[in-house]
């Protein structure tokens, strides 16, 4: 059931991403619509490599934002409401009509296969792991911060 709702959200936010107006949009768009393939990958295999796509991608993407966010000017963002119903409309869609007709692509898939492995990776004995990766994250970040200096980047200074 989590796995027809993932990926028929995943299915009508690929549907309805040509109708959003902003930038900034459509890159939560983009955003959201990684998340939910990481998680499906994650689900549909071990749960290592979705979340391993998912920094990777999430990683281009911050860098191609930054640069496309330096040379565009300042916009509000307007969220339309038609695309707001068409991606309601969509999911919804696909939801039911994949549940009414039993014609969901993963259904072969047994779930009490793969949950092991997904809860594994929270699990108590990978805590001091996660922790240590967490604070490495926060490290770098720290870090990355600290080196580079604002006016001499690359990117145009923000006021």
């Amino acid at each position: 059931m989590l796995l027809m709702t993932l990926f028929s959200t995943a299915s009508a936010l690929a549907m309805t991403l040509p109708l959003t107006s902003s930038p900034v949009i459509m890159g939560v768009w983009v955003l959201i619509f990684a998340m939910l393939s990481a998680i499906l990958t994650a689900f549909l295999s071990t749960s290592w490599f979705g979340f391993i796509l998912f920094i990777i991608y999430i990683g281009g993407m911050l860098v191609m934002f930054s640069y496309f966010s330096a040379i565009s000017p300042n916009q509000h963002m307007k969220m339309s409401s038609s695309a707001l119903i068409a991606l309601l409309l969509s999911g919804s869609i696909y939801f039911f009509l994949f549940k009414a007709l039993s014609v969901f692509p993963f259904s072969s898939i047994s779930h009490s296969a793969h949950a092991p492995s997904f809860i594994m990776l929270f699990s108590k004995s990978n805590l001091p792991i996660l922790i240590f990766l967490a604070l490495l994250l926060l490290l770098a970040l720290i870090l990355v911060v600290k080196l580079t200096q604002r006016s001499e980047g690359p990117l145009r200074p923000f006021k």
